[in-house]
């Protein structure tokens, strides 16, 4: 095996050059393979047995896994070497989209007690999970993959002819809920459990339980999308709410794909918000948990909601990501700061080469494990988004900053003549800001395009910038802004570079001065002042450009 796919079967090829992908192999291992699918350009197996096996390979602790049970298809990695391995995954389906990734996080869950929804399948009255590639059913006597709240239902329930049921508990709260395909009249569950049908539901009856996650309580309806279990709550909040901490995005926010409000709710705090979603159930949930005189609560599909401008916006969407319309509609918000949640490796890339083409920049990702040591397959449907592969123990985490250009702080310059704030950094930590004349122009040495100013030989900035303090200039145009932060270089009398002379700065502050929108009668004066004053060029190297619409 020479690498993992990104549903995590192994890799090999035959002499042929033929893919041939292994289920339960690991990069690095010999294995006997049963080939079960021949396709033109690949194959794909399962192991039969291990001939030299990965350091990280251990023992299958499940009977029920080792019997056939379809889920917790990682149980055969060891439990400190999984999150690395999804990690791994993501970066490569970034490298094939051609996406320079930086690198990683790596979030594990913290106060975890395991899935608090299971779908399973009922046969002869009791739950069970569906075995691989079949549907056969393996019923458990154990599931350590689950919410204990919820094995002991799933275990000991009992569900009449219903053909699947739903298994959902506030592990927080302890409130407990069964819905049935079927007649519900069969079902024996303990007193404090809620029981409903599809069909009741369908008819307008409502259900719904309470979980607390990220510091709060939510209301939960049976069929509303929420995550696997609220350890996944609080990370993802945490997560996402350092990104947006940390880059310093103000203002409005959207939360698109915003299911029960998770997002709204907390990063969203403070904020004017636009929570769009499309799921009857789980805009009903919204609606409760919700401050609607500050979220806006849309019902639509993000691909055909008519975007608003926001500063920040999260979008949290199913398995199949973003795709086209969702980062058109999404990118028209024109956000300082873009903040994906993708739970599949490969809609993830695609996402990411389509945020880049929308002139966003992949700044920071994190893999945070919301299933650790195992993937229940038999709850695909009800959460979908996370047990079909994998992968699907992992969100991706990535924000994406707008990419700004220095034509188009030129342009801003040239609308305001000039004028900006300038910003730098005192020994003492404090900024010192003041205001001044500053245009776009190559530097007199390398050619490489600047943001230059003209400034008094003795200003407290250039002291600043002697110590080694970067410069900001920032420029507003009605609510819209750009800033270009960077190392800043000193031309004057005493701060001449090798290949320049007195005559040539001369000419260079009159450069300068022209390019920041300044104009003069005399230009003989304009010398004068300059050498009275000891005045200097500035240049600003655009390490970094940001900006909001």
């Amino acid at each position: 095996m020479t690498a993992t796919a990104r549903d995590g079967a192994g890799i090999a090829r035959t002499e042929d050059g033929r893919v041939v992908f292994v289920e339960g192999a690991l990069p690095g291992e010999t294995v006997i393979t049963e080939i079960l699918d021949v396709q033109k350009r690949w194959s794909r197996g399962q192991v039969l047995e291990v001939l030299e096996a990965s350091p990280i390979r251990v023992a299958v602790p499940c009977a029920h896994r080792l019997e056939g049970c379809g889920g917790c298809d990682l149980l055969h990695v060891d439990p400190g070497h999984q999150l690395a391995m999804k990690t791994e995954i993501v970066v490569e389906q970034l490298r094939r989209a051609g996406i320079d990734a930086p690198e990683a996080k790596l979030r594990p869950l913290l106060d975890d007690h395991g899935r608090t929804t299971v779908r399973a399948a009922v046969m002869d009255g009791r739950a069970g999970y569906r075995m691989g590639g079949s549907h056969d059913v393996v019923i458990p006597q154990t599931c350590q993959a689950v919410d204990p709240l919820a094995e002991q239902l799933l275990v000991d329930g009992r569900f009449g002819e219903a053909a699947e049921v739903t298994i959902r508990v506030g592990n927080r709260t302890g409130e407990r809920l069964v819905l049935v395909e079927g007649d519900p009249s069969g079902v024996s569950v303990p007193d404090d459990v809620r029981v409903v049908s599809a069909d009741e539901l369908t008819g307008g009856r409502r259900a719904w339980i309470h979980e607390e996650a990220a510091g709060r309580r939510w209301r939960i309806s049976a069929r509303s999308f929420f995550q696997n279990r609220p350890a996944g709550v609080d990370a993802l909040v945490e997560v996402v709410a350092e990104m947006v901490d940390d880059l310093g995005a103000n203002g409005p926010m959207v939360d698109a794909y915003a299911g029960i409000g998770i997002f709204a709710g907390t990063i969203g705090q403070g904020r004017d918000v636009h929570a769009v979603e499309r799921g009857k159930d789980s805009l009903a949930d919204a609606r409760i948990n919700l401050d609607e005189n500050r979220v806006k609560i849309v019902r639509s599909a993000v691909e055909s909601w008519k975007a608003v401008r926001a500063s920040v916006v999260v979008a949290d969407p199913a398995r199949e990501g973003l795709g086209q319309r969702g980062v058109e509609v999404l990118s028209a918000c024109h956000p300082e700061l873009f903040v994906l949640v993708s739970c599949d490796p490969g809609s993830f890339a695609r996402d990411a080469g389509l945020l880049a083409d929308a002139g966003l920049r992949l700044d920071r990702l994190t893999v945070v494990d919301l299933i650790p040591r195992n993937v229940p397959y038999g709850n695909r449907r009800s959460v979908h988004t996370w047990v079909e592969v994998p992968f699907g123990t992992a969100s991706a985490v990535a924000n994406y900053r707008r990419v700004m250009d220095i034509e188009e702080v030129r342009a801003y310059l040239a609308k305001e003549h000039g004028l900006a704030t300038v910003s730098t950094t005192q020994a003492d930590g404090r900024v010192l800001s003041s205001v001044a004349n500053c245009g776009v122009m190559n530097h007199p040495i390398t050619g490489a395009p600047c943001v230059a100013l003209v400034s008094v030989g003795g200003a407290a900035r250039l002291g600043h910038v002697r110590r080694g303090s970067q410069i900001t200039i920032a420029i507003r145009r009605d609510w819209a802004w750009r800033s270009v932060t960077g190392p800043a270089e000193i031309i004057g009398a005493d701060d001449l570079p090798d290949g320049l002379d007195a005559e040539a700065l001369r000419l260079l502050l009159r450069e300068v001065f022209q390019a920041a929108s300044g104009t003069h009668d005399d230009f003989d004066e304009f010398d004068r002042v300059m050498a009275d004053e000891g005045r200097v060029a500035v240049f600003v190297a655009p390490e970094r450009i940001l900006g909001n619409y």
